[in-house]
């Protein structure tokens, strides 16, 4: 990746409370270029990026350790317009059912999000983003397909980043529906061809909802294909 300096000004970011400084001194600083009529200066701190550049600490995921190496240098605007590409190939992907390309990119998303935050505290002094595609959506695609070492990866960030305490409950649900959606390949690998309607009993699992929308993320994913007899609807593994 080109490291992208354009305008910028070194900030060390060592902290998510020196991300937190950014609007404060950004603020401070455009006022009094307002006071002294200085309109070039203005202009030049409008324009003006932060390089990335994030020390980590004892307390540091080692998860996001390895990310931050891929994205130091970088300035968190560069890095803010790279999340919403990738955003963009997660929700094309989607739509065409290209579940590993999905994936490829929330992984790449993943270390796009502390810069996200920081960008947000420096030029809107809050972080209000709740639809991070690259954690909701992976955590159903690294779900179904059993990748534990990604779930894992993605609890250590949602737990790390207060900002992401909204996502706590997806983390849940995500270890949940791994173990749900093995469960469920493993009764039809063993049992052959099996109705959907009985899963339920058979799996001794009261929630139908979430079974239904799990098998659905398996379909998808390339893991069990549907079929019906009259109207009764089988699954089998793919």
């Amino acid at each position: 990746m080109q490291t992208h300096h354009t305008r910028a000004v070194v900030v060390h970011l060592k902290t998510m409370e020196d991300c937190k400084k950014l609007y404060e001194v950004r603020t401070k600083a455009l006022e009094e270029a307002r006071r002294n009529h200085d309109h070039e200066e203005r202009i030049r701190i409008y324009k003006e990026e932060t390089v990335y550049n994030p020390s980590d600490n004892k307390n540091t995921p080692e998860i996001l350790k390895k990310l931050r190496t891929a994205y130091r240098g970088n300035t968190i605007e560069y890095l803010n317009d790279l999340y919403f590409q990738t955003m963009e190939k997660i929700r094309q992907a989607d739509k065409e059912n290209n579940i590993n390309e999905l994936l490829f990119n929330s992984q790449i998303s993943l270390g796009l999000i502390e810069p996200l935050i920081c960008y947000n505290y420096k030029h809107y002094n809050s972080f209000d983003i709740r639809g991070i595609a690259g954690i909701y959506k992976g955590l159903i695609y690294f779900s179904v397909n059993g990748i534990m070492g990604q779930l894992n990866n993605i609890s250590d960030l949602i737990n790390y980043f207060d900002e992401l305490d909204f996502h706590k409950p997806h983390i849940e649900e995500a270890f949940e529906r791994a173990k749900l959606s093995s469960k469920i390949y493993n009764s039809i690998k063993s049992k052959g061809d099996f109705q959907q309607s009985k899963l339920k009993k058979e799996l001794d699992f009261d929630d139908g909802r979430f079974i239904a929308s799990t098998v659905g993320y398996m379909i998808k994913a390339g893991k069990l294909e549907k079929y019906k007899v009259g109207k009764t609807t089988f699954l089998k593994l793919k």
